[in-house]
C-alpha cells in the first residue's frame, strides 16, 4: 500500500483515506484535509512543526462527519477536555459555515481548545 503523505506522488484505491502520525506532544492533535496528497504533507509538516502530537488527516469525500480521520480523532479515547486541536486551515471542518460553526461549537463545549495554524510553509 501507498500513503499520499510517506509517497507524495497519490494514494492507492486500497489506502484508507486517513492516517495517524506520532511525534511530540501528546495532548496536542492536528487535523489535516486537502485532495492534493502534496498538499496533505505540508499541511501535516506544518501541524507537527507547529506542536501537535499526533496528526489525522483525511482526503475530502464530503461531509465532514464522514471523514474517517475526522471520526478517529474526535473519538473520546483521543481527543478529550483538556486537549487542543491545531487544524491545518480554516475550512478544515468544511466549507459550509454553519455546519463547520457548529463542530467548532461542540469541541469548545467538550473543552477543546481549537486553534488554526495558517502560515507559510517553515521547511
Amino acid at each position: 500500500m501507498t500513503c499520499g503523505i510517506c509517497n507524495p506522488t497519490g494514494f492507492q484505491d486500497s489506502w484508507a483515506s486517513h492516517h495517524w502520525i506520532e511525534a511530540k506532544s501528546p495532548r496536542v492533535w492536528g487535523y489535516a484535509v486537502s485532495p492534493d496528497p502534496t498538499k496533505l504533507a505540508g499541511q501535516v509538516r506544518h501541524l507537527l512543526y507547529y506542536g501537535a502530537g499526533h496528526v489525522f488527516a483525511d482526503v475530502p469525500g464530503g461531509q465532514v462527519r464522514h471523514r474517517p480521520g475526522f471520526k478517529a480523532l474526535t473519538n473520546p479515547a483521543y481527543l478529550r477536555e483538556g486537549d487542543t486541536l491545531l487544524l491545518a486551515h480554516k475550512d478544515a471542518m468544511g466549507t459550509k459555515p454553519k455546519a463547520a460553526d457548529k463542530i467548532l461549537a461542540s469541541l469548545h463545549t467538550d473543552g477543546v481548545n481549537v486553534q488554526v495554524v495558517e502560515l507559510e510553509d517553515p521547511f
